[in-house]
């Protein structure tokens, strides 16, 4: 069934001032594939006016701009068997503009009166994602063949340490120098993690000094030259300035996640009650802004980690539930569920958005975002994060939801000693 109007002078009315509201380039077609109109944002993008488009065939629009055999595909083949189709990808070179990747959203809006019927096209310019994808995936094939080259290396390692423990049984008087080696490669071994400390530490700042001139500079471009720049300039520089913090950020984020897959340090007894309201105590100020309230239960059991990294799991879990949260007064919930096999299951519970049951395995992917940027902040790497740390222990981490619904996050830890019977008996 297709969107359905209430009667043509609806139609009329409407659907113009719907279109006039979307910034993403819009056009309405008839049953011929005709323009019957678009929005300011289309005839901006494409660079056409609305002399030469409205009343004409899509195909023959720009000198045949339009005439693109998956477009073709799309709104003659797929769209009349179907009331919609979402994501549909087209590259083409535009005359005026250049080559672009674009996606294609098609809606057939039918009219209760029995009106021609309609077509509603929405075009989302995704080149530069694409873009930023395949660099992205560069700069991963190369991180990739490093870690190639490291793992032979220490294969080769490896095998010359088997090789000298086999010499060290045969040959008791060579004891002493293969012990001295041994100390060589593991301070040649500690001094390497050093190097590369050192090198993540001024990659990230040199990578960040940029981008804190880009902001600054554009603030003061802003602030002192505001008289000589219009609208659109004004909101090029703050475009220029955000993008800056959304990379500063983005750097920030892979600097967590390279530390949250280093090796940890040895386990201790961590206080998961004493922790939790710790990292309240510290969230107070953001809590109180969104009014919210965070319920924790009075009897945690203590686990066998690294307090540092389960810090950053709870410090993520909250910090989404309250980010992720439209209600008025937002609720988080922590607590146990229950223990099995020395493992407890954690729970952190919210009265949020909730979470669609398809994307309930891909959130915890590295940068794997739900939400448009101008809705909710932030880059995506906190939930891949947070599985990481639990891997490391050797818990797993999942999630309960449904869109709309709220969502609880459970993830096992090794417990530290044994626990209240009134614990242990929560059902699992």
């Amino acid at each position: 069934m297709g969107l359905e109007m209430e009667t043509a002078e609806d139609t009329e009315v409407l659907a113009p001032a719907i279109v006039e509201t979307v910034r993403e380039p819009l056009i309405i077609l008839d049953g011929n594939l005709h323009v019957v109109s678009a929005n300011r944002s289309f005839y901006e993008t494409f660079h056409v006016l609305p002399e030469e488009t409205e009343d004409r065939s899509l195909y023959k629009l720009g000198d045949g701009q339009w005439d693109i055999p998956r477009l073709r595909t799309l709104l003659e083949n797929i769209l009349p068997q179907s009331t919609q189709v979402e994501d549909f990808e087209v590259e083409h070179d535009f005359p005026n503009i250049g080559h672009k990747a674009v996606l294609l959203n098609a809606r057939r809006l039918i009219q209760r009166n029995g009106g021609p019927e309609l077509i509603l096209l929405a075009i989302e310019d995704v080149t530069r994602r694409r873009q930023l994808e395949e660099e992205l995936g560069r700069h991963h094939d190369g991180l990739k063949e490093l870690v190639k080259e490291r793992t032979a290396e220490l294969g080769r390692a490896n095998k010359r340490l088997r090789h000298d423990n086999a010499v060290r049984k045969e040959m008791e008087e060579s004891l002493v120098a293969q012990a001295a080696r041994e100390r060589e490669l593991n301070e040649a071994l500690r001094q390497e993690v050093a190097e590369l400390d050192a090198f993540t530490y001024s990659v990230s700042h040199d990578l960040k000094e940029p981008l804190r001139a880009i902001e600054a500079f554009s603030q003061f471009a802003l602030e002192d030259c505001a008289d000589q720049l219009d609208e659109q300039g004004r909101d090029y520089l703050t475009k220029l300035a955000n993008a800056g913090i959304r990379m500063k950020n983005l750097i920030d984020d892979l600097l967590t996640l390279s530390r949250a897959f280093r090796q940890p340090g040895p386990p201790s007894r961590v206080d998961v009650g004493g922790l939790v309201g710790e990292i309240i105590a510290e969230m107070q100020i953001t809590l109180d802004a969104k009014r919210a309230t965070v319920e924790v239960e009075k009897e945690l059991p203590d686990v066998l980690v690294e307090s540092t990294r389960i810090r950053q799991v709870f410090v993520n879990l909250i910090g989404n539930a309250v980010k992720f949260n439209e209600s008025e007064r937002p609720h988080v919930k922590i607590g146990v569920r229950g223990i099995e096999g020395g493992m407890a299951t954690f729970y952190v519970q919210d009265n949020g958005i909730g979470i669609d049951r398809q994307y309930h395995e891909r959130i915890f992917g590295i940068f794997q975002r739900l939400h448009c940027r101008e809705d909710y902040e932030g880059t995506g790497a906190g939930l891949a994060v947070v599985k990481r740390v639990v891997d490391i222990f050797g818990g797993r981490i999942w999630v309960e939801s449904e869109l709309g619904a709220g969502a609880t996050f459970l993830f096992t830890l090794p417990i530290a000693t044994k626990v209240a019977a009134s614990v242990e008996g929560k059902a699992a």
